[in-house]
């Protein structure tokens, strides 16, 4: 099992719906994971190295008081799934896609992992 794979089932345990890939077309509500930069490097312990993701997490069309209200459930959620791993969480910005402007979040986290692929 790879480390996205790893991270999408967190998530989903939570109750979100992701996707290890970039779609190609979006359909919120979505949580769409992605490396981060720098995607992988040294750990703090030798043979131990760092790989790092963005969760790009997108709400569904709604009233804005409701869509507020959605993307912050997801970041909460998000974050629960993954607290061992969390390093941080973007401010709400309207993301543009197929269209339409979603509000939207990225929340960074740090996974490590050895060579052998464990986590």
């Amino acid at each position: 099992m790879g480390l996205r794979t790893e991270i999408a089932g967190a998530l989903e345990d939570e109750g979100l719906v992701t996707a290890t890939y970039l779609p190609e077309r979006v359909t919120p509500p979505i949580a769409i994971i992605s490396p981060s930069d720098p995607y992988v490097e040294n750990g703090q312990v030798y043979g131990e190295y760092l790989a790092s993701f963005e969760v790009l997490l997108v709400a569904g069309k709604a009233s804005n008081i409701v869509e507020t209200d959605a993307l912050d459930t997801m970041i909460e959620k998000a974050i629960s799934a993954l607290p061992q791993f969390f390093d941080s969480c973007s401010s709400p910005i309207l993301l543009e896609v197929n269209n339409a402007q979603f509000l939207s979040a990225q929340v960074k986290v740090s996974i490590p992992f050895d060579m052998s692929g464990g986590s």
